[in-house]
């Protein structure tokens, strides 16, 4: 009898171990073979980034997350693709229909964190404007420092469905860009 007892607690060690190495071997392919972002030019160099272990905010989870930084890539962007169901989902979905709330926080800020030093934050400019695309809705956003420099341009488009909200975010070095990108990939969602 004390073997039985024993060849179980092994069984049951064993089938644990297969189970972690599973698991393990889902979360490497993903790092070794990333999603790709549906929609992006498959002739320009995307980087596409591994999204298991990344913590986002909330019950937000990434689907595919893609750069292009390379001097052949005009301009350069970065895109991610996002879902959300829940209350997440509606919480998503009311931030891209309230764009102006997300400039006000921008332009209002927040205390720097002390890991970032003392200097002070640089002072900006942004502004939002509503942006639909076939069923979807968001923004296009833009930020500066206040004396022109350093700009960046976004743009994101949600569609709720089913309870479950789909979001892509842009950010690129050119307005045009960014919209352009939001659009291809929010087309290609089915």
């Amino acid at each position: 009898m004390k073997g039985r007892p024993l060849l179980a607690v092994a069984a049951a060690a064993a089938s644990s171990l297969a189970l972690a190495a599973c698991l393990e071997v889902g979360l490497a392919s993903s790092v070794a073979f990333p999603p790709d972002v549906p929609g992006l030019d498959a002739g320009q160099p995307w980087l596409r980034l591994p999204v298991d272990a990344w913590v986002t905010e909330g019950g937000i989870e990434p689907v595919a997350i893609a750069a292009c930084f390379a001097s052949s890539c005009s301009p350069p962007a970065a895109v991610g693709l996002f879902r959300a169901r829940g209350t997440a989902a509606e919480r998503l979905a009311a931030a891209a229909a309230e764009p102006q709330r997300l400039v006000r926080a921008l332009l209002e800020g927040r205390p720097r964190p002390r890991s970032l030093g003392s200097a002070p934050r640089p002072k900006i400019t942004a502004a939002a404007e509503p942006l639909r695309e076939a069923g979807w809705r968001g923004f296009t956003l833009h930020m500066a420092r206040q004396d022109g420099s350093r700009p960046a341009y976004a743009a994101v488009l949600t569609r709720m469905a089913g309870g479950a909200a789909t979001a892509v975010v842009v950010v690129a070095a050119a307005p045009d860009a960014a919209q352009r990108l939001a659009r291809e990939v929010a087309a290609r969602q089915g």
